[in-house]
């Protein structure tokens, strides 16, 4: 799936054990939602989502509900697309400060 200009990055840290677990329990919210995720990526304590849409009251809902099944307090809404090509190299410099 190709990401268009207008795509956001969501980013989620999760306290977490089990990639498995977590990405089935993602891809239920993302189904309920019938959203497009072009670009994705999680791992043990992070995860980021490409959404190919506007922000807009559905989004809003959708990012409420990842917030709610994983137990997240805060998230960062990060603006340009092309973020995304860096986030885990910064996540793997920064996550023993996370952990």
């Amino acid at each position: 799936m190709s990401i268009s200009p207008d795509s956001k990055l969501y980013f989620f840290y999760i306290q977490s054990t089990k990639e498995k677990a977590d990405k089935d329990r993602l891809f239920k919210v993302i189904k309920k939602f019938k959203v497009k995720v072009p670009k994705y990526n999680i791992h043990h304590n992070y995860f980021w989502l490409c959404i190919d849409s506007h922000p807009s009251v559905a989004i809003r809902n959708f990012v409420t509900e990842i917030k709610n099944e994983f137990n997240i307090e805060s998230d960062e809404f990060v603006q340009t697309v092309s973020d995304f090509d860096h986030i885990d190299k910064i996540m793997e410099q920064v996550k023993d400060i996370l952990i």
